[in-house]
């Protein structure tokens, strides 16, 4: 049940005595901003940093005649389409018994199978094996157990982000992007620091990082719970309410990623690397200190050109070309793919639509990471100079640029529809008949009356009828910044209180 704010007009307060009480509400603010950081900062650095041990940059190296990365990524696929289709059955994995320990084996095992073949390194290939396995070589077991690993570090690491994905949804937009932000760089530290160890204590690191990474999950989620025990998840499980765009978009992405990936340099990737830990200290230090004064909705349409910059000025010669290009397309990368994800818990939050549904088919989409770089090969095994190589690249990464532009810049931003379709049949066509009658309402006023992006913004809040505390949670700005935006709205609407821009927005 919405709390109704008061129908009075807004006062305008004394300047000094606003300023000092903005910045005590901002103080308070960014300290509830904190609030239950800890288990959501170790349960994803822990398993960010387990993905990035284990199958990215493994310490101490493996030598053995299988692309795990390949494996991972097939498999990572595989699982986040079969959960899709299963989704019909279920509302969500939270609520299922087998879940959590499932997470935990499948994590546990990747690292145990991921871990034989260093052992058997270490024992310099001289220890024997067991008669179970004396049929297998000691070139074939290494193979098997790294495929094994890798298919159930896939599978893991999918369920994992997914029971990550519907924890954060009982969570406020701010609180979900400065949380994912933060967890990102403790996983860069994490990964920093295990690196250095000596290989007992970085396998012994392979088994402590799922593990605290599944505790650490499993709390948070019992601590919302807790807090909140009458919240109803979405449960809109119909694919053709879907935002397509928006899956598109990501689709899109990662294909153009994957083209240019082979060229990163070092340090720059969409891992736990300094590129991402450089370009979520920046995220989350914009939520923290910045959201009062800058729209979420510039910064979403803000990472494209950083994107788009570093894709083309990859082929430029030298040091500092490369270096700076590189790290643009990780940090534009890391951006899009954490603002796809706000947009999607925010359909999820407006339209009932099932957060598990939207996350698998997101997750699905990292195929596509892997489908550029084969497509990149490809161009490189085709007998043409360097230079026509290069040429063809650039034009295909314009094309999917300039289509990633059109869909980003076709809508409004946050709290648009992001092509999401409703069945023809009772409450939910209901629903979205209202959804885009209030979009097109927001539209001609925002347009006629000048709104700026912030007011915009606010206003499509209120048309969903939010109250202000939730506005001011969910763009994480202060009561006196809200108001301010609201008094700003009144005037340009030619309206003086709450009650009449209700009715003007035919808010109930």
């Amino acid at each position: 049940m919405r709390t109704l704010e008061s129908e009075m007009p807004l006062p305008r307060y004394n300047h000094g005595m606003s300023t000092q009480t903005d910045i005590s509400q901002n103080r308070t603010r960014r300290r509830i901003q904190l609030e239950g950081i800890g288990a959501f900062l170790l349960a994803l650095g822990c398993a960010r940093a387990w993905l990035t041990l284990l199958f990215v940059t493994p310490e101490p190296s493996i030598s053995a005649d299988i692309d795990t990365h390949r494996i991972f990524d097939y498999f990572y696929f595989a699982a986040a389409l079969c959960i899709a289709l299963c989704t019909r059955r279920i509302s969500s994995l939270k609520e299922t018994k087998w879940a959590a320990p499932a997470l935990a084996i499948l994590m546990l095992s990747a690292s145990f199978f991921c871990g034989i073949p260093t052992l058997l390194e270490n024992a310099g290939g001289q220890a024997p094996l067991p008669s179970s396995l004396s049929n297998l070589d000691r070139t074939t077991l290494p193979s098997l157990s790294l495929f094994l690993g890798s298919a159930f570090g896939g599978i893991g690491f999918c369920l994992f982000l997914l029971l990550w994905a519907e924890t954060l949804s009982r969570m406020s937009l701010a609180k979900i992007a400065l949380f994912t932000a933060l967890s990102q760089v403790f996983a860069v530290v994490l990964v920093y620091f295990c690196q250095g160890f000596d290989q007992t204590r970085f396998l012994l690191a392979l088994f402590l990082l799922p593990a605290t990474a599944v505790l650490a999950l499993m709390h948070a989620w019992n601590r919302l719970k807790a807090q909140d025990e009458h919240a109803v998840a979405p449960c809109n499980k119909s694919w053709s309410s879907l935002p397509w765009k928006l899956i598109l978009l990501t689709a899109i992405l990662c294909f153009t990623y994957g083209l240019r990936s082979h060229q990163l340099t070092e340090g720059a990737g969409m891992h736990s690397s300094i590129s991402t830990a450089m370009a979520m200290m920046a995220f989350a230090g914009f939520v923290y200190f910045l959201s009062d004064r800058i729209s979420l909705n510039a910064l979403v349409k803000s990472a494209l050109p950083l994107t788009l910059c570093g894709f083309l000025l990859i082929p430029s010669e030298g040091f500092l070309g490369t270096v700076v290009s590189s790290y643009m397309i990780s940090a534009g990368y890391s951006f899009m793919t954490l603002l796809i994800a706000l947009m999607l818990y925010d359909i999820s939050k407006r339209f009932g639509i099932m957060v598990l549904l939207l996350f698998c088919l997101k997750n699905a989409m990292q195929i596509f990471v892997v489908w550029g770089k084969d497509f990149a090969s490809v161009i490189e095994r085709s007998g043409l100079t360097p230079g026509t190589q290069e040429a063809a690249l650039i034009i295909i990464v314009v094309a999917l640029i300039s289509s990633m532009a059109f869909i980003l810049y076709s809508e409004k931003g946050l709290t648009s529809t992001w092509g999401v379709k409703f069945i023809e049949t009772g409450l939910l066509d209901e629903q979205g008949r209202e959804e885009k009658a209030r979009t097109t309402l927001c539209d001609h006023l925002s347009s006629k009356h000048k709104l700026s992006p912030r007011e915009d913004e606010i206003l499509r809040l209120y048309a969903q009828g939010m109250n202000g505390p939730q506005i001011e949670r969910e763009l994480f700005i202060a009561e006196g910044t809200l108001k301010t935006h609201t008094r700003h709205i009144y005037e340009k609407l030619g309206i003086s209180n709450r009650k009449e821009l209700r009715a003007l927005l035919d808010v109930k």
